[in-house]
């Protein structure tokens, strides 16, 4: 069973912090679309994709906004990825090598995501694309992310000046004005197998520009890594960490996973059960996990905790967190502060 398409919060920040600007209404939009409200706070969380991609092109009915993806991330940064990938690719010796490694470590930033590059003759062309299958309608915005991704870590080894001769598009256009106006040197090719940028060889043999530094992004990090480098996951491990996303606006409902899955919730009770789980016994997985990172990384109180994770009486939390560990959240946490 394959993983849920997913991907990290991190990549919806750049599209929050503009719908802002512009005044959109995004706290009533996320909640349409079945969007945790606090989906940009934790940028290691894992989001659903489906309810992402309709959020997105509402507000831009919505708001009669051109080019919504480009506008939203032009100011895209080669850091909105996980550190641990940046770090990978910044400390290759060539493009061509961190290429390769990004290729390996893009599941870790959006479950669906495959890459690849092929040559022929004087073009190289680096390839994104998605095994979910995406409504036309919505293919543009997975697009933009894919091939604005790609332009970044070229970017990183090329400089900040260079822009790719070629962009090819799943979506069918047309672009707007705006699209046109960035990339005035770039010509636009649509109803392609595969998003692709296309760079000249020489390239592939520069350097980084860009040395390792943090990441400049004031938010922590989760340490409990949501997604595996090689996107291994399965169904019910990408259901977890999606629920887990959800856990602060209460507890979330097998209606709602079942909808964020794309399936019935009988379809997802059986899914669940073939690997010996049940909706609510995979809901306290969640919030035992979640719970133990913030005994061991933070400062808060164990009441503050219990409220993260949904419990709305603290001491269910310190009941059911005895369950799984054996002891309670206060021992938990001197016994991992001690080490």
């Amino acid at each position: 069973m394959r993983a849920i398409p997913s991907y990290r919060a991190a990549h919806l920040g750049p599209y929050l912090e503009f719908l802002g600007r512009v005044g959109a209404p995004v706290a009533h939009g996320l909640r349409q679309a079945g969007l945790p409200t606090l989906a940009s706070e934790d940028l290691d969380a894992l989001l659903p994709m489906l309810p992402t991609l309709v959020f997105l092109d509402d507000m831009r009915s919505r708001e009669a906004i051109d080019d919504m993806s480009l506008r939203a991330l032009k100011g895209i940064k080669l850091t909105d990825l996980s550190p641990s990938t940046v770090a990978m690719i910044l400390s290759a010796p060539t493009l061509h090598t961190g290429l390769e490694r990004f290729t390996r470590l893009a599941p870790g930033e959006d479950t669906g995501i495959q890459c690849w590059m092929t040559r022929a003759d004087d073009i190289v062309k680096l390839h994104m694309t998605n095994h979910c299958v995406f409504d036309p309608q919505l293919l543009v915005y997975e697009d933009w992310n894919e091939l604005l991704v790609l332009v970044e870590i070229v970017k990183a080894f090329a400089g900040r000046g260079w822009i790719p001769k070629h962009m090819g598009f799943r979506s069918n256009g047309p672009i707007g004005r705006y699209a046109a106006e960035t990339f005035p040197d770039t010509r636009f090719l649509f109803g392609e197998k595969s998003a692709f940028i296309t760079l000249p060889p020489d390239l592939l043999s520069q350097p980084p520009r860009s040395p390792i530094a943090g990441s400049g992004n004031a938010s922590v990090t989760r340490t409990d890594l949501v997604l595996p480098p090689d996107g291994s996951w399965d169904f019910s491990d990408s259901l977890k960490q999606i629920m887990a996303s959800y856990l602060c606006d209460g507890s979330p409902t097998v209606e709602l996973a079942a909808e964020l899955a794309g399936v019935s919730v009988r379809t997802l009770q059986r899914r669940l059960k073939q690997t010996n789980l049940s909706f609510s016994a995979l809901i306290k997985q969640a919030r035992f996990e979640r719970a133990s990172v913030l005994l061991r990384e933070g400062e808060r109180k164990i009441i503050d905790v219990a409220y993260c994770i949904g419990y709305s009486d603290p001491a269910h939390f310190t009941r059911a967190f005895k369950q799984i560990a054996g002891i309670s959240p206060a021992d938990y946490r001197h016994q991992h502060r001690s080490h």
